[in-house]
């Protein structure tokens, strides 16, 4: 599933983003995290990735405790 991630388009900084999700996360963790985000960009029909897109995923299928208190600010940082 992760292979299919490399064919996607990302626009701005939306790889270092993802990138900035993935590192983020507990080494146990990186593979399912990867693959459940892969799972739901090919459920939403996307092929190309801007930095909206992942602010949107971290919104829709990370915890909102986590995602408000952690990983949207780090994400902010990273914004064009």
């Amino acid at each position: 599933m992760s292979s299919y991630l490399d064919t996607l388009t990302w626009h701005q900084n939306s790889r270092a983003m993802f990138d900035a999700v993935i590192n983020g996360t507990p080494m146990l963790f990186r593979g399912m995290i990867r693959n459940k985000i892969a799972t739901w960009v090919q459920e939403q029909g996307l092929t190309e990735i801007g930095e909206d897109t992942v602010f949107r995923a971290v919104e829709e299928l990370a915890p909102r405790d986590m995602a408000e208190a952690k990983i949207l600010p780090e994400l902010e940082k990273l914004k064009t």
